[in-house]
């Protein structure tokens, strides 16, 4: 029996890597640790991992295949090691200021549909569905066959791999493509803000219209502003879904370079979002000294 892959992550190292220093072979960031209160530097294989969090229960499996079984032979093999090629071709367009097709689109947002129900939180929640948030491909291949990309197709998976997938991790084949159509066929915009953005561990989030900050209290509006998804140190996604909106409009790739104040408001989002860490390439504490801006025990309040 053997130790390998019991420390199972939940934000994968291929995705930290985009917010790390240091050798490729050991890549560090820095973290605020709100459990501790404390930020230091640590390795990226030391955060966002829960044991045995994919291990699935099955009576006819060794130790080592039930580890195996989702944790290597899902989530690493047929979605983080196509994640960093994807990244780096993704990267490439931005740095020269080139839209990006829907086909790339698609790519990247099949990584944040699963980043997105990957969670701890969303396994709990999805153990009490039968057959994952959705049960069928209809609404997925719906806004697939509209999009006049010939290159777009759904992800396809085995039956026993999307047993899997509501069974032990977070969702069926449908929920992860549903999911896939709805970032990908929005609106996106890439902020560009060298080396100052953060993520957490818990980077695909939502936007209120309202967020802000008085005294213990985080003021957050009920209507969604968009989704949000850092994808490096340098780079931040805005996914905004408009449902009326034109497939021209909705299709919209913007690059822009950052406001005056604006990553400070998506950081302080990363933070007050996450469940224990909020990561960066730099000293979090340093930075903005947004970690003061906000006290140690705080109220979320929904306006």
């Amino acid at each position: 029996m053997s130790n390998a892959h019991i420390n199972q992550h939940f934000v994968p190292k291929c995705y930290l890597r985009g917010f790390s220093f240091g050798k490729d072979d050991n890549p560090k960031v820095y973290v605020y640790d709100k459990m501790a209160s404390k930020a230091y530097i640590t390795p990226t294989k030391n955060i966002c991992f829960e044991p045995d969090l994919y291990t699935i229960e099955d009576a006819q499996l060794n130790e080592d295949e039930r580890r195996n079984y989702f944790e290597v032979n899902y989530l690493k093999k047929e979605v983080e090691d196509n994640y960093g090629p994807c990244l780096k071709y993704i990267l490439s367009k931005l740095s020269i200021n080139e839209r990006l097709t829907v086909k790339d689109k698609m790519d990247l947002s099949h990584f944040i549909a699963i980043q997105s129900l990957r969670q701890p939180n969303i396994k709990t929640i999805s153990q009490y569905f039968n057959t994952g948030i959705f049960s069928d491909f209809s609404e997925a291949r719906y806004v697939i066959e509209h999009v006049d990309d010939q290159d777009v197709s759904l992800t396809t998976y085995t039956d026993d791999k999307a047993e899997a997938h509501y069974k032990n991790a977070y969702g069926n084949e449908g929920t992860i493509n549903i999911l896939t159509c709805l970032f990908g066929c929005a609106r996106w915009e890439f902020i560009h803000c060298p080396r100052c953005i953060y993520t957490s561990d818990n980077p695909v989030l939502t936007m209120p219209r309202k967020f802000e900050i008085h005294n213990r209290t985080v003021i957050c509006g009920k209507e969604m502003e968009m989704f949000v998804f850092p994808i490096t140190c340098d780079y931040l996604l805005t996914i905004e879904i408009n449902p009326d909106a034109s497939f021209e409009r909705n299709n919209a790739c913007v690059i822009r370079e950052s406001k005056v104040g604006e990553i400070l408001r998506y950081n302080l989002l990363q933070y007050i979002c996450s469940k224990r860490y909020t990561v960066s390439v730099n000293n979090i504490e340093n930075d903005y000294e947004f970690i003061n801006r906000i006290p140690k025990e705080y109220t979320i309040w929904i306006n």
